[in-house]
């Protein structure tokens, strides 16, 4: 799929909790998008991005241009990926630093700035022309209704 084919799609930005049980529902509920048309960003926490990579498989989040994965700070240091997260500790950097806010919103800026973004954004200037065009008196749309009120209404062919 290319990525004009891409961002004609809705895109949802899916951002779990970085806990085990967060992260999963999540990750079924981002399938589910997926799977009704939706493009997906996927965005987890660094220790757990590499947990998915040593579990998976290095090239198992590789693949599918609809279905990303991103991997932002999550206000910790640097851990053993063989360790369990020291989850009071990750609580309180969530709480404290609030490091989600300025990672999410840098995310979310190179989602709808980058070159995806700027698709997008001609993607949806283009469609409102279209839409202009077609409601416009003799646009598509006046043309279908008239053909609907001429053919089923009143019975002219």
């Amino acid at each position: 799929m290319d990525v004009t084919a891409v961002a004609t799609k809705p895109h949802a930005v899916c951002i779990p909790l970085p806990a085990q049980s967060h992260i999963k529902a999540m990750l079924k509920f981002a399938k589910l998008l997926h799977h009704r048309g939706f493009h997906i960003t996927f965005v987890n926490s660094k220790y757990n991005h590499r947990r998915f990579l040593k579990s998976w498989g290095p090239n198992s989040l590789d693949g599918l241009p609809d279905f990303q994965f991103k991997a932002i700070p999550d206000g910790l240091p640097d851990s053993d990926a063989d360790t369990t997260q020291d989850v009071p500790l990750l609580c309180d950097s969530v709480r404290k630093q609030n490091f989600l806010r300025d990672e999410v919103e840098k995310l979310v800026k190179e989602l709808i700035e980058g070159e995806k973004g700027e698709k997008m954004k001609n993607k949806v200037m283009m469609w409102k022309k279209l839409t202009e065009e077609a409601t416009e008196p003799h646009g598509s749309s006046s043309k279908n209704l008239n053909m609907l009120v001429n053919q089923v209404l009143l019975r002219k062919i």
